[in-house]
């Protein structure tokens, strides 16, 4: 099984289904350029974002097993999703915190972890008085201590492709 950050990146976006199907063929383009290899994951490389989402669909899962996508906890999928936006975000704002708010509020059900802390805190942010402040202040540290996790290796091309619906 692959354990390689480009591996771990996409299967924590699978694992939040963050990432379009029509974004599916150019991660598997990279992939296969990486060296990664497989027939779905070839198949898939070969299709065109335009592709019918069907297609692409019926192709994923082959793709990832070819991967060894191994399965992540919300935790784990979320300390991998906020490396990557920390890698592509420059520092200032609350982009990572913003970014796993949006995955907990579009989920089905409850968070828990990471994914639960990081909805608090965008409620926090949404305060504008005084009051607010000690609530911004404990984002703020939130969001560093995110950022404060190893960079992954990934390189920039996919990071934007895995990061720009998040």
């Amino acid at each position: 099984m692959s354990t390689g950050d480009d591996v771990m990146c996409v299967a924590a976006v699978h694992h939040f289904g963050t990432l379009p199907e029509n974004d599916w063929p150019a991660v598997a383009t990279h992939l296969v350029g990486a060296g990664y290899n497989g027939d779905d994951l070839f198949a898939l490389a070969g299709h065109s974002s335009r592709e019918s989402k069907w297609v692409i669909d019926e192709l994923i899962p082959g793709a990832l097993a070819d991967l060894g996508v191994p399965a992540l906890t919300d935790d784990g999928a979320a300390e991998v999703i906020a490396r990557l936006i920390s890698q592509t975000t420059p520092v200032g704002g609350h982009p990572i915190t913003g970014s796993l708010g949006k995955i907990a509020r579009e989920r089905e059900g409850p968070s828990s972890g990471l994914v639960a802390e990081a909805r608090l805190m965008c409620e926090h942010l949404k305060g504008k008085d005084v009051e607010a402040l000690p609530h911004r202040l404990e984002a703020d540290r939130f969001e560093a201590r995110l950022r404060s996790l190893p960079p992954t290796n990934v390189p920039p091309a996919l990071a934007e492709i895995l990061t720009r619906s998040l």
